[in-house]
Protein backbone atom coordinates (compact mmCIF):
# COMPACT_ATOMS: atom_id res chain seq x y z
CA UNK A 1 0.00 0.00 0.00
CA UNK A 2 1.38 3.80 -0.83
CA UNK A 3 -0.43 6.75 0.39
CA UNK A 4 0.77 9.44 1.97
CA UNK A 5 -0.33 10.32 5.15
CA UNK A 6 0.13 13.92 6.50
CA UNK A 7 -1.77 15.99 8.79
CA UNK A 8 -1.77 20.01 9.57
CA UNK A 9 -2.61 22.02 12.56
CA UNK A 10 -2.69 25.23 13.77
CA UNK A 11 0.68 26.45 15.05
CA UNK A 12 0.47 28.26 18.58
CA UNK A 13 3.23 30.84 18.14
CA UNK A 14 1.89 32.48 15.17
CA UNK A 15 -1.86 31.15 14.33
CA UNK A 16 -0.01 29.55 10.74
CA UNK A 17 -0.86 26.37 9.48
CA UNK A 18 2.09 23.67 9.88
CA UNK A 19 2.11 20.51 8.00
CA UNK A 20 3.98 17.49 8.24
CA UNK A 21 3.76 14.34 10.89
CA UNK A 22 1.94 14.48 14.04
CA UNK A 23 3.25 13.34 17.83
CA UNK A 24 0.66 14.03 21.06
CA UNK A 25 2.72 13.44 23.95
CA UNK A 26 1.25 11.77 27.04
CA UNK A 27 0.42 15.14 28.21
CA UNK A 28 -1.60 15.83 25.50
CA UNK A 29 0.35 18.11 23.60
CA UNK A 30 0.72 17.91 20.14
CA UNK A 31 3.23 18.79 17.91
CA UNK A 32 3.83 18.82 14.11
CA UNK A 33 7.04 17.81 12.59
CA UNK A 34 8.14 19.26 9.28
CA UNK A 35 11.47 17.57 7.42
CA UNK A 36 12.79 21.48 5.68
CA UNK A 37 16.39 20.92 3.90
CA UNK A 38 16.83 17.65 6.08
CA UNK A 39 16.36 19.39 9.26
CA UNK A 40 13.72 18.25 11.72
CA UNK A 41 11.52 21.43 12.26
CA UNK A 42 8.87 20.54 15.47
CA UNK A 43 6.09 23.10 15.80
CA UNK A 44 3.47 22.83 18.89
CA UNK A 45 0.28 23.08 17.54
CA UNK A 46 -3.59 23.51 18.84
CA UNK A 47 -4.79 20.17 19.38
CA UNK A 48 -8.68 21.04 18.03
CA UNK A 49 -7.01 22.13 14.80
CA UNK A 50 -5.22 18.74 14.15
CA UNK A 51 -6.61 17.37 10.63
CA UNK A 52 -5.30 15.06 8.62
CA UNK A 53 -5.20 14.86 4.68
CA UNK A 54 -7.45 12.26 3.24
CA UNK A 55 -5.65 11.25 0.15
CA UNK A 56 -7.86 12.92 -2.59
CA UNK A 57 -7.07 15.78 -3.82
CA UNK A 58 -10.04 18.44 -5.42
CA UNK A 59 -10.88 19.71 -8.55
CA UNK A 60 -8.06 22.39 -8.48
CA UNK A 61 -5.61 19.40 -7.04
CA UNK A 62 -5.53 21.25 -3.96
CA UNK A 63 -5.17 18.95 -1.45
CA UNK A 64 -8.26 17.79 0.79
CA UNK A 65 -8.22 17.71 4.52
CA UNK A 66 -10.39 16.53 7.53
CA UNK A 67 -12.66 19.92 8.77
CA UNK A 68 -12.57 21.34 5.00
CA UNK A 69 -15.45 22.74 3.91
CA UNK A 70 -15.76 21.90 -0.10
CA UNK A 71 -18.32 22.28 -2.67
CA UNK A 72 -20.01 19.05 -4.08
CA UNK A 73 -22.51 18.06 -6.06
CA UNK A 74 -25.08 16.24 -3.71
CA UNK A 75 -27.21 13.18 -5.59
CA UNK A 76 -30.31 15.68 -5.92
CA UNK A 77 -27.63 17.84 -8.82
CA UNK A 78 -26.68 20.60 -6.47
CA UNK A 79 -23.66 22.12 -5.27
CA UNK A 80 -23.74 22.06 -1.19
CA UNK A 81 -21.48 23.13 1.17
CA UNK A 82 -19.90 20.03 2.77
CA UNK A 83 -17.55 19.69 5.82
CA UNK A 84 -14.93 16.63 5.83
CA UNK A 85 -15.09 14.32 8.69
CA UNK A 86 -13.81 11.19 9.52
CA UNK A 87 -16.07 8.51 10.61
CA UNK A 88 -17.04 4.73 10.25
CA UNK A 89 -13.36 4.09 8.91
CA UNK A 90 -13.92 6.39 6.41
CA UNK A 91 -13.23 10.57 5.32
CA UNK A 92 -17.03 11.40 4.54
CA UNK A 93 -18.64 14.80 3.93
CA UNK A 94 -22.29 14.06 5.56
CA UNK A 95 -25.09 10.98 4.64
CA UNK A 96 -27.48 10.67 2.17
CA UNK A 97 -30.79 8.12 1.76
CA UNK A 98 -30.37 7.25 -2.05
CA UNK A 99 -33.21 5.12 -3.03
CA UNK A 100 -33.15 3.31 0.06
CA UNK A 101 -34.54 4.42 3.64
CA UNK A 102 -30.94 3.24 4.52
CA UNK A 103 -28.61 6.39 5.46
CA UNK A 104 -24.74 5.69 3.91
CA UNK A 105 -21.96 7.82 3.89
CA UNK A 106 -21.26 10.55 1.24
CA UNK A 107 -17.71 9.87 0.09
CA UNK A 108 -15.30 12.93 -1.12
CA UNK A 109 -15.81 13.41 -4.96
CA UNK A 110 -12.43 13.88 -7.47
CA UNK A 111 -15.04 17.28 -8.96
CA UNK A 112 -15.01 18.58 -5.25
CA UNK A 113 -13.89 21.79 -4.26
CA UNK A 114 -12.58 23.27 -0.91
CA UNK A 115 -14.00 26.70 -0.21
CA UNK A 116 -12.45 26.76 3.49
CA UNK A 117 -12.19 24.98 6.35
CA UNK A 118 -14.34 25.37 9.93
CA UNK A 119 -11.40 27.01 12.02
CA UNK A 120 -10.19 29.63 9.12
CA UNK A 121 -14.06 30.25 7.73
CA UNK A 122 -16.63 29.10 10.13
CA UNK A 123 -18.70 32.08 8.02
CA UNK A 124 -19.04 29.90 4.90
CA UNK A 125 -21.65 27.65 7.17
CA UNK A 126 -23.40 29.80 7.71
CA UNK A 127 -26.93 29.91 5.55
CA UNK A 128 -26.86 32.39 2.65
Amino acid sequence: MNREIEFRGKRFDNGKWAYGNLIIDDSGNSEIIDYENNREIRYDVMGETICQFTGKYDKNQRKVYEDDIILQQGYNGRKKKMVVRFENGAFIVGYHSGSSTRKRPMLISDKCEVIGNIHDNPELLQED
